[in-house]
Protein backbone atom coordinates (compact mmCIF):
# COMPACT_ATOMS: atom_id res chain seq x y z
CA UNK A 1 0.00 0.00 0.00
CA UNK A 2 1.08 3.63 -0.46
CA UNK A 3 1.72 6.12 1.91
CA UNK A 4 -1.39 7.70 2.92
CA UNK A 5 -1.17 11.64 3.66
CA UNK A 6 -1.28 10.75 7.52
CA UNK A 7 2.12 8.82 6.80
CA UNK A 8 3.34 11.35 4.28
CA UNK A 9 2.51 13.91 7.07
CA UNK A 10 4.71 11.60 9.46
CA UNK A 11 7.24 12.23 7.21
CA UNK A 12 7.10 16.13 6.56
CA UNK A 13 9.71 18.32 8.31
CA UNK A 14 6.74 20.15 10.44
CA UNK A 15 6.12 16.60 12.19
CA UNK A 16 9.35 15.86 12.79
CA UNK A 17 9.80 19.23 14.42
CA UNK A 18 6.98 18.54 16.68
CA UNK A 19 7.75 15.52 17.44
CA UNK A 20 11.62 16.46 18.34
CA UNK A 21 10.22 19.03 20.51
CA UNK A 22 7.70 16.59 22.57
CA UNK A 23 10.12 13.92 22.93
CA UNK A 24 12.86 16.21 24.06
CA UNK A 25 11.18 17.74 26.58
CA UNK A 26 9.74 14.84 28.13
CA UNK A 27 13.65 13.73 28.55
CA UNK A 28 13.80 17.12 30.69
CA UNK A 29 10.95 16.35 32.45
CA UNK A 30 8.32 18.92 31.24
CA UNK A 31 5.79 18.70 28.56
CA UNK A 32 5.59 21.43 25.76
CA UNK A 33 2.83 23.80 24.90
CA UNK A 34 0.73 21.88 21.96
CA UNK A 35 -2.56 21.67 20.92
CA UNK A 36 -4.76 18.75 21.21
CA UNK A 37 -4.66 18.24 17.46
CA UNK A 38 -0.47 17.89 17.68
CA UNK A 39 -0.86 15.90 20.83
CA UNK A 40 -2.94 13.42 18.96
CA UNK A 41 -0.78 13.07 15.73
CA UNK A 42 1.53 12.55 18.31
CA UNK A 43 -0.15 9.86 20.01
CA UNK A 44 -1.06 8.12 16.68
CA UNK A 45 2.26 8.59 15.06
CA UNK A 46 3.58 5.89 18.23
CA UNK A 47 0.21 3.49 17.43
CA UNK A 48 0.55 3.20 13.60
CA UNK A 49 4.38 3.66 13.28
CA UNK A 50 6.19 2.75 16.31
CA UNK A 51 3.49 0.31 17.27
CA UNK A 52 4.13 1.95 20.95
CA UNK A 53 0.35 2.36 22.39
CA UNK A 54 2.09 3.04 25.72
CA UNK A 55 3.69 5.86 24.61
CA UNK A 56 0.69 6.51 22.64
CA UNK A 57 -1.59 6.49 26.12
CA UNK A 58 1.19 8.24 28.46
CA UNK A 59 0.71 11.38 25.53
CA UNK A 60 -2.50 11.36 24.88
CA UNK A 61 -3.37 11.02 28.78
CA UNK A 62 -1.41 14.15 29.27
CA UNK A 63 -3.08 15.93 26.70
CA UNK A 64 -6.38 15.30 28.23
CA UNK A 65 -5.33 17.01 31.84
CA UNK A 66 -5.08 20.03 29.14
CA UNK A 67 -7.78 19.70 26.87
CA UNK A 68 -9.81 17.24 29.34
CA UNK A 69 -13.37 17.54 26.88
CA UNK A 70 -11.53 17.05 23.61
CA UNK A 71 -12.60 15.06 20.81
CA UNK A 72 -9.19 14.48 19.24
CA UNK A 73 -7.22 12.37 22.05
CA UNK A 74 -10.11 11.12 23.33
CA UNK A 75 -11.17 10.01 20.27
CA UNK A 76 -8.07 8.04 19.95
CA UNK A 77 -7.92 6.82 23.58
CA UNK A 78 -11.35 5.16 22.78
CA UNK A 79 -9.47 3.70 19.99
CA UNK A 80 -6.75 2.18 21.39
CA UNK A 81 -9.19 1.05 24.67
CA UNK A 82 -11.25 -0.88 22.17
CA UNK A 83 -8.93 -2.41 19.80
CA UNK A 84 -5.31 -2.49 21.88
CA UNK A 85 -6.64 -3.24 25.03
CA UNK A 86 -10.06 -5.20 24.02
CA UNK A 87 -11.73 -3.11 26.51
CA UNK A 88 -15.02 -1.71 25.34
CA UNK A 89 -16.09 0.00 28.65
CA UNK A 90 -13.39 1.67 29.13
CA UNK A 91 -13.71 2.53 25.37
CA UNK A 92 -17.14 4.10 26.55
CA UNK A 93 -15.63 5.75 29.92
CA UNK A 94 -13.35 7.93 27.47
CA UNK A 95 -16.26 8.84 24.75
CA UNK A 96 -18.30 10.01 27.62
CA UNK A 97 -16.03 12.53 28.87
CA UNK A 98 -16.23 14.14 25.16
CA UNK A 99 -17.89 17.43 25.65
CA UNK A 100 -20.34 17.18 23.15
CA UNK A 101 -22.18 14.20 22.73
CA UNK A 102 -23.72 15.11 19.82
CA UNK A 103 -20.78 15.38 18.15
CA UNK A 104 -20.87 13.19 14.50
CA UNK A 105 -17.56 11.75 16.19
CA UNK A 106 -18.94 10.34 19.09
CA UNK A 107 -21.72 8.68 16.89
CA UNK A 108 -19.05 6.96 15.14
CA UNK A 109 -16.84 5.95 18.25
CA UNK A 110 -20.22 4.51 19.75
CA UNK A 111 -20.63 2.53 16.44
CA UNK A 112 -17.15 1.38 16.79
CA UNK A 113 -17.39 0.47 20.00
CA UNK A 114 -19.92 -2.12 18.88
CA UNK A 115 -18.18 -3.51 16.37
CA UNK A 116 -15.42 -3.76 18.23
CA UNK A 117 -17.19 -6.39 20.56
CA UNK A 118 -18.45 -8.12 17.57
CA UNK A 119 -21.56 -6.86 17.08
CA UNK A 120 -22.31 -5.94 13.61
CA UNK A 121 -25.81 -5.95 13.71
CA UNK A 122 -26.32 -3.32 16.43
CA UNK A 123 -24.11 -0.95 15.11
CA UNK A 124 -25.50 -1.28 11.86
CA UNK A 125 -28.75 -0.47 13.43
CA UNK A 126 -27.39 2.43 15.73
CA UNK A 127 -25.94 4.13 12.66
CA UNK A 128 -29.36 3.65 10.27
CA UNK A 129 -31.07 5.02 13.40
CA UNK A 130 -29.10 8.89 12.65
CA UNK A 131 -29.72 8.54 9.01
CA UNK A 132 -32.96 11.08 9.26
CA UNK A 133 -31.74 13.11 12.06
CA UNK A 134 -28.69 14.02 9.93
CA UNK A 135 -28.36 17.16 7.67
CA UNK A 136 -28.75 16.73 4.02
CA UNK A 137 -25.19 18.43 3.44
CA UNK A 138 -23.84 15.83 5.84
CA UNK A 139 -25.25 12.64 4.68
CA UNK A 140 -22.88 11.59 2.50
CA UNK A 141 -20.10 12.65 4.12
CA UNK A 142 -22.11 10.17 7.10
CA UNK A 143 -22.44 7.29 5.19
CA UNK A 144 -19.13 7.03 3.88
CA UNK A 145 -17.34 7.62 6.97
CA UNK A 146 -19.77 4.62 8.33
CA UNK A 147 -18.69 2.39 5.45
CA UNK A 148 -15.26 2.90 5.59
CA UNK A 149 -15.59 1.74 9.87
CA UNK A 150 -17.20 -1.21 8.40
CA UNK A 151 -14.25 -1.87 5.93
CA UNK A 152 -11.96 -1.79 8.93
CA UNK A 153 -13.16 -4.05 11.42
CA UNK A 154 -13.46 -6.32 7.76
CA UNK A 155 -17.17 -6.53 7.50
CA UNK A 156 -17.18 -5.72 4.25
CA UNK A 157 -20.82 -6.47 3.03
CA UNK A 158 -22.23 -3.70 5.48
CA UNK A 159 -19.51 -1.73 3.94
CA UNK A 160 -20.85 -2.11 0.79
CA UNK A 161 -24.57 -1.35 1.92
CA UNK A 162 -23.42 2.10 3.84
CA UNK A 163 -21.24 2.70 0.21
CA UNK A 164 -23.88 2.25 -2.06
CA UNK A 165 -26.15 4.60 -0.01
CA UNK A 166 -23.48 7.59 -1.35
CA UNK A 167 -25.09 9.56 -4.34
CA UNK A 168 -22.96 8.46 -7.11
CA UNK A 169 -20.27 10.97 -8.28
CA UNK A 170 -17.10 12.01 -9.82
CA UNK A 171 -15.19 12.77 -6.43
CA UNK A 172 -11.54 11.45 -5.68
CA UNK A 173 -13.33 10.83 -2.20
CA UNK A 174 -15.97 8.52 -3.27
CA UNK A 175 -14.31 6.43 -5.82
CA UNK A 176 -11.17 6.22 -3.63
CA UNK A 177 -13.97 4.45 -1.15
CA UNK A 178 -15.72 2.86 -3.36
CA UNK A 179 -12.59 0.91 -5.26
CA UNK A 180 -10.94 0.18 -1.57
CA UNK A 181 -14.39 -1.87 -0.58
CA UNK A 182 -15.37 -3.06 -3.64
CA UNK A 183 -11.85 -4.88 -3.52
CA UNK A 184 -12.49 -6.41 -0.17
CA UNK A 185 -16.09 -7.95 -1.61
CA UNK A 186 -13.97 -9.34 -4.14
CA UNK A 187 -15.02 -6.94 -6.88
CA UNK A 188 -11.87 -6.57 -8.38
CA UNK A 189 -12.84 -5.35 -11.76
CA UNK A 190 -14.64 -2.88 -10.39
CA UNK A 191 -12.27 -1.23 -7.86
CA UNK A 192 -9.44 -1.83 -10.93
CA UNK A 193 -12.09 0.91 -12.72
CA UNK A 194 -12.30 3.37 -10.03
CA UNK A 195 -8.43 3.53 -9.08
CA UNK A 196 -7.59 3.81 -13.25
CA UNK A 197 -10.25 6.36 -13.03
CA UNK A 198 -8.11 8.56 -9.90
CA UNK A 199 -4.92 7.96 -11.65
CA UNK A 200 -6.19 9.76 -14.87
CA UNK A 201 -7.95 12.40 -12.92
CA UNK A 202 -4.76 12.31 -10.77
CA UNK A 203 -1.83 11.35 -12.85
CA UNK A 204 1.16 12.38 -10.45
CA UNK A 205 -0.38 10.94 -7.47
CA UNK A 206 1.77 7.89 -6.63
CA UNK A 207 -1.02 6.87 -3.79
CA UNK A 208 -3.36 6.18 -6.22
CA UNK A 209 -1.02 4.14 -9.05
CA UNK A 210 0.36 2.41 -5.71
CA UNK A 211 -3.13 1.10 -4.68
CA UNK A 212 -3.95 0.35 -8.28
CA UNK A 213 -0.92 -1.85 -8.24
CA UNK A 214 -2.10 -3.43 -4.93
CA UNK A 215 -5.54 -4.31 -6.19
CA UNK A 216 -3.92 -5.65 -10.36
CA UNK A 217 -1.64 -7.80 -8.24
CA UNK A 218 -4.64 -9.34 -6.00
CA UNK A 219 -6.63 -9.45 -9.26
CA UNK A 220 -3.78 -11.82 -10.68
CA UNK A 221 -2.70 -9.04 -13.15
CA UNK A 222 0.73 -9.21 -12.99
CA UNK A 223 2.28 -7.56 -15.50
CA UNK A 224 -0.21 -4.79 -15.17
CA UNK A 225 0.90 -4.50 -11.72
CA UNK A 226 4.20 -4.29 -12.30
CA UNK A 227 3.58 -1.50 -14.54
CA UNK A 228 1.08 0.72 -11.83
CA UNK A 229 4.54 0.48 -9.77
CA UNK A 230 6.78 1.58 -12.15
CA UNK A 231 4.57 5.00 -12.72
CA UNK A 232 4.23 5.38 -8.65
CA UNK A 233 8.08 4.75 -8.87
CA UNK A 234 8.77 7.21 -10.98
CA UNK A 235 6.91 9.55 -9.55
CA UNK A 236 7.81 9.03 -5.98
CA UNK A 237 11.23 7.15 -6.26
CA UNK A 238 11.74 7.15 -2.36
CA UNK A 239 8.21 5.72 -1.43
CA UNK A 240 9.32 2.36 -0.57
CA UNK A 241 5.47 1.00 -0.86
CA UNK A 242 5.42 0.47 -5.20
CA UNK A 243 8.93 -1.00 -4.72
CA UNK A 244 7.60 -3.37 -2.15
CA UNK A 245 4.65 -4.26 -4.29
CA UNK A 246 6.37 -5.00 -7.00
CA UNK A 247 8.65 -6.91 -5.42
CA UNK A 248 6.05 -9.44 -4.66
CA UNK A 249 5.04 -9.22 -7.89
CA UNK A 250 8.27 -10.52 -9.32
CA UNK A 251 7.89 -13.46 -7.09
CA UNK A 252 4.72 -14.16 -7.97
CA UNK A 253 5.69 -14.85 -12.05
CA UNK A 254 8.77 -16.33 -10.16
CA UNK A 255 11.40 -13.92 -11.50
CA UNK A 256 13.33 -14.51 -8.58
CA UNK A 257 16.52 -12.54 -9.54
CA UNK A 258 14.59 -9.44 -10.11
CA UNK A 259 12.58 -9.91 -7.18
CA UNK A 260 15.49 -10.19 -4.76
CA UNK A 261 16.82 -6.47 -6.43
CA UNK A 262 13.68 -4.90 -5.66
CA UNK A 263 13.33 -6.52 -1.75
CA UNK A 264 16.50 -5.50 -0.83
CA UNK A 265 15.62 -1.72 -2.62
CA UNK A 266 12.96 -2.17 -0.09
CA UNK A 267 15.27 -2.70 2.68
CA UNK A 268 17.25 0.26 1.67
CA UNK A 269 14.70 2.15 1.82
CA UNK A 270 13.02 0.65 5.14
CA UNK A 271 15.94 -0.46 6.62
CA UNK A 272 13.46 -0.87 10.23
CA UNK A 273 11.45 -3.24 8.23
CA UNK A 274 12.11 -6.63 8.52
CA UNK A 275 10.05 -7.96 5.22
CA UNK A 276 12.87 -6.52 2.90
CA UNK A 277 15.30 -9.22 4.16
CA UNK A 278 13.21 -11.96 4.73
CA UNK A 279 11.72 -11.16 1.03
CA UNK A 280 15.32 -11.60 0.13
CA UNK A 281 15.82 -15.15 2.39
CA UNK A 282 12.69 -16.21 0.44
CA UNK A 283 13.66 -15.35 -2.82
CA UNK A 284 17.53 -16.80 -2.41
CA UNK A 285 15.09 -19.94 -1.21
CA UNK A 286 13.41 -20.42 -4.16
CA UNK A 287 16.71 -19.62 -5.95
CA UNK A 288 18.10 -22.63 -4.49
CA UNK A 289 20.85 -20.11 -3.08
CA UNK A 290 20.19 -21.16 0.73
CA UNK A 291 23.37 -19.65 2.27
CA UNK A 292 22.72 -16.60 1.17
CA UNK A 293 19.32 -16.80 2.29
CA UNK A 294 20.45 -18.13 5.31
CA UNK A 295 22.73 -14.38 5.85
CA UNK A 296 19.32 -11.96 4.92
CA UNK A 297 17.19 -14.01 7.43
CA UNK A 298 20.05 -13.56 10.36
CA UNK A 299 19.62 -9.84 9.09
CA UNK A 300 15.83 -10.26 9.50
CA UNK A 301 16.30 -11.53 12.59
CA UNK A 302 18.38 -8.62 14.41
CA UNK A 303 16.11 -5.97 12.99
CA UNK A 304 13.17 -7.61 14.70
CA UNK A 305 14.84 -7.62 17.84
CA UNK A 306 14.57 -4.47 17.80
CA UNK A 307 10.80 -3.82 16.99
CA UNK A 308 8.38 -2.96 19.52
CA UNK A 309 6.02 -5.54 21.30
CA UNK A 310 3.18 -4.74 18.94
CA UNK A 311 5.03 -6.25 15.52
CA UNK A 312 7.65 -8.30 17.14
CA UNK A 313 5.58 -11.88 17.12
CA UNK A 314 4.77 -11.32 13.71
CA UNK A 315 8.28 -11.21 12.52
CA UNK A 316 9.35 -14.02 14.74
CA UNK A 317 6.82 -15.99 13.59
CA UNK A 318 7.93 -15.43 9.97
CA UNK A 319 11.52 -15.58 10.17
CA UNK A 320 10.69 -19.07 12.15
CA UNK A 321 8.80 -20.76 9.30
CA UNK A 322 11.60 -19.19 6.83
CA UNK A 323 14.54 -21.02 8.87
CA UNK A 324 12.26 -24.21 9.62
CA UNK A 325 12.20 -24.24 5.50
CA UNK A 326 15.91 -23.99 5.40
CA UNK A 327 16.14 -27.25 7.04
CA UNK A 328 16.84 -25.68 10.34
CA UNK A 329 13.81 -26.87 12.98
CA UNK A 330 15.98 -26.64 15.92
CA UNK A 331 16.77 -22.57 15.22
CA UNK A 332 13.11 -22.14 14.02
CA UNK A 333 11.71 -23.42 17.90
CA UNK A 334 14.18 -21.61 19.53
CA UNK A 335 12.92 -18.46 18.41
CA UNK A 336 9.26 -19.55 19.22
CA UNK A 337 10.10 -20.66 22.74
CA UNK A 338 11.41 -17.47 23.47
CA UNK A 339 9.13 -15.07 22.26
CA UNK A 340 7.32 -13.25 24.94
CA UNK A 341 4.13 -13.90 24.62
CA UNK A 342 1.42 -12.46 26.55
CA UNK A 343 -2.29 -12.81 25.42
CA UNK A 344 -3.78 -16.19 24.51
CA UNK A 345 -4.56 -15.03 20.96
CA UNK A 346 -1.01 -14.74 20.52
CA UNK A 347 -0.37 -18.17 22.50
CA UNK A 348 -2.40 -19.97 20.31
CA UNK A 349 -0.86 -18.42 17.25
CA UNK A 350 2.66 -19.06 18.31
CA UNK A 351 0.96 -23.10 18.76
CA UNK A 352 0.42 -23.48 15.32
CA UNK A 353 3.75 -22.84 14.22
CA UNK A 354 5.47 -24.85 16.76
CA UNK A 355 3.15 -27.71 15.32
CA UNK A 356 4.08 -26.93 11.90
CA UNK A 357 7.58 -26.57 12.72
CA UNK A 358 7.12 -30.11 14.23
CA UNK A 359 5.23 -31.75 11.34
CA UNK A 360 7.74 -30.85 8.57
CA UNK A 361 10.39 -32.78 11.39
CA UNK A 362 7.81 -35.96 11.21
CA UNK A 363 7.20 -35.39 14.76
CA UNK A 364 3.19 -36.01 15.11
CA UNK A 365 2.47 -36.40 18.22
CA UNK A 366 3.89 -32.95 19.35
CA UNK A 367 2.52 -31.57 16.60
CA UNK A 368 -1.09 -32.99 17.49
CA UNK A 369 -0.45 -31.65 21.17
CA UNK A 370 0.38 -27.85 19.83
CA UNK A 371 -2.67 -27.92 17.35
CA UNK A 372 -5.38 -28.69 19.95
CA UNK A 373 -3.67 -25.77 22.64
CA UNK A 374 -3.89 -23.53 19.76
CA UNK A 375 -7.69 -24.38 19.00
CA UNK A 376 -8.32 -24.25 22.95
CA UNK A 377 -6.65 -21.39 22.99
CA UNK A 378 -8.35 -19.16 20.69
CA UNK A 379 -11.14 -16.94 20.78
CA UNK A 380 -12.45 -17.74 17.39
CA UNK A 381 -11.97 -21.25 16.89
CA UNK A 382 -12.95 -21.66 13.45
CA UNK A 383 -10.31 -19.23 12.12
CA UNK A 384 -7.58 -21.20 13.90
CA UNK A 385 -8.68 -24.25 13.22
CA UNK A 386 -8.37 -23.40 9.57
CA UNK A 387 -4.93 -22.36 9.78
CA UNK A 388 -4.40 -26.01 11.43
CA UNK A 389 -5.54 -27.27 8.49
CA UNK A 390 -3.27 -25.46 6.28
CA UNK A 391 -0.54 -27.23 8.22
CA UNK A 392 -1.91 -29.81 7.50
CA UNK A 393 -2.16 -29.59 3.45
CA UNK A 394 1.30 -28.60 3.54
CA UNK A 395 2.53 -31.81 4.73
CA UNK A 396 -0.57 -33.76 2.61
CA UNK A 397 -2.57 -34.85 5.47
CA UNK A 398 -5.43 -34.36 3.13
CA UNK A 399 -8.42 -36.30 5.23
CA UNK A 400 -7.58 -34.99 8.52
CA UNK A 401 -7.55 -31.59 7.16
CA UNK A 402 -10.87 -32.39 5.07
CA UNK A 403 -12.36 -33.31 8.48
CA UNK A 404 -11.57 -30.26 10.39
CA UNK A 405 -12.18 -28.00 7.68
CA UNK A 406 -15.63 -29.55 7.81
CA UNK A 407 -16.44 -29.61 11.80
CA UNK A 408 -14.74 -25.76 11.50
CA UNK A 409 -17.72 -24.66 9.09
CA UNK A 410 -20.31 -26.55 10.89
CA UNK A 411 -19.82 -25.20 13.78
CA UNK A 412 -19.72 -21.58 13.70
CA UNK A 413 -22.28 -19.39 14.79
CA UNK A 414 -22.67 -16.79 11.85
CA UNK A 415 -22.77 -17.74 8.63
CA UNK A 416 -18.93 -18.40 7.39
CA UNK A 417 -17.04 -16.29 4.84
CA UNK A 418 -13.86 -18.58 6.15
CA UNK A 419 -12.45 -21.88 4.47
CA UNK A 420 -14.73 -22.81 1.19
CA UNK A 421 -11.25 -22.43 -0.21
CA UNK A 422 -9.81 -24.16 2.25
CA UNK A 423 -11.92 -26.99 1.50
CA UNK A 424 -11.86 -26.59 -2.89
CA UNK A 425 -7.99 -27.19 -2.12
CA UNK A 426 -8.64 -30.56 0.30
CA UNK A 427 -11.23 -31.80 -2.58
CA UNK A 428 -8.57 -31.11 -4.89
CA UNK A 429 -6.11 -33.55 -3.43
CA UNK A 430 -8.86 -36.06 -2.64
CA UNK A 431 -10.92 -36.30 -5.44
CA UNK A 432 -14.26 -35.29 -5.15
CA UNK A 433 -14.56 -33.24 -8.32
CA UNK A 434 -18.47 -32.01 -7.56
CA UNK A 435 -17.90 -31.21 -4.05
CA UNK A 436 -14.38 -29.05 -4.96
CA UNK A 437 -16.61 -27.16 -7.52
CA UNK A 438 -19.19 -26.33 -5.15
CA UNK A 439 -16.89 -25.11 -2.66
CA UNK A 440 -15.06 -23.12 -5.15
CA UNK A 441 -18.35 -21.36 -6.36
CA UNK A 442 -18.80 -20.60 -2.42
CA UNK A 443 -15.16 -19.09 -1.65
CA UNK A 444 -15.70 -16.69 -4.56
CA UNK A 445 -18.36 -15.48 -3.84
CA UNK A 446 -17.43 -15.09 -0.55
CA UNK A 447 -14.04 -14.30 0.16
CA UNK A 448 -12.46 -13.77 -2.88
CA UNK A 449 -9.63 -12.67 -1.64
CA UNK A 450 -9.00 -16.33 0.32
CA UNK A 451 -9.80 -18.13 -2.93
CA UNK A 452 -6.93 -16.40 -5.09
CA UNK A 453 -4.43 -16.66 -1.97
CA UNK A 454 -5.33 -20.37 -1.99
CA UNK A 455 -6.39 -21.39 -5.08
CA UNK A 456 -4.89 -18.85 -7.56
CA UNK A 457 -1.85 -20.86 -8.26
CA UNK A 458 -4.65 -23.36 -9.92
CA UNK A 459 -5.52 -20.94 -12.63
CA UNK A 460 -4.09 -18.48 -14.91
CA UNK A 461 -2.06 -15.74 -13.90
CA UNK A 462 -4.02 -13.03 -15.29
CA UNK A 463 -7.89 -14.72 -14.56
CA UNK A 464 -10.53 -12.92 -12.09
CA UNK A 465 -11.84 -15.10 -9.43
CA UNK A 466 -15.35 -14.96 -10.70
CA UNK A 467 -14.29 -16.92 -13.63
CA UNK A 468 -12.39 -19.71 -11.32
CA UNK A 469 -15.86 -21.91 -11.01
CA UNK A 470 -16.00 -21.97 -15.27
CA UNK A 471 -12.07 -22.68 -15.42
CA UNK A 472 -12.55 -25.53 -13.28
CA UNK A 473 -15.39 -27.30 -14.53
CA UNK A 474 -14.53 -27.11 -17.93
CA UNK A 475 -10.69 -28.85 -16.68
CA UNK A 476 -12.28 -31.29 -14.49
CA UNK A 477 -14.56 -32.48 -17.04
CA UNK A 478 -14.52 -31.30 -20.54
CA UNK A 479 -10.89 -32.35 -20.49
CA UNK A 480 -11.63 -35.41 -18.91
CA UNK A 481 -13.87 -36.47 -21.54
CA UNK A 482 -11.77 -35.38 -23.94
Amino acid sequence: MALSPQEKYFRSNKFKKILKNYEESVKSGTHPFLDADDYTDIGEYYCDVEGDFDKAKEVLEYAITIYPDDVAPLSLLAKIAMTVDNDADKAIRYVDMIDEQDDIEVIYLKAEILMSKGEFEKADDYCRGYLSEIPPEEYDDYVKEVAVSFNEFKEYNLAFQWIMRAKVDDSEDYAEILGLIMANVGEYDKSEEMYTLLTEKDPYNDFYWSQLAAIQLYNGKISKAIESCDYAIAIAPFDPHPVKVKANALYKIKNYPEATKYFAKFAKMVPEDYEGECGMAICLCEDNKPSEAFLHLEKAEKIAKTLPDGYKNKAFADIAFLYDSLGMPEKALSIIENVNIGRDADIGEFCIIKGHIYLSNHITDKATECFKEAIRKANNKTFIALRVSLSMMDHELYKQAYLLIKKAISLSDSPQTHGYAHLALCCMNLNKPEECLESIKKAVEMNPDEAVELLGKFFPEDMAPKDYYLYMYNKLYNENQA
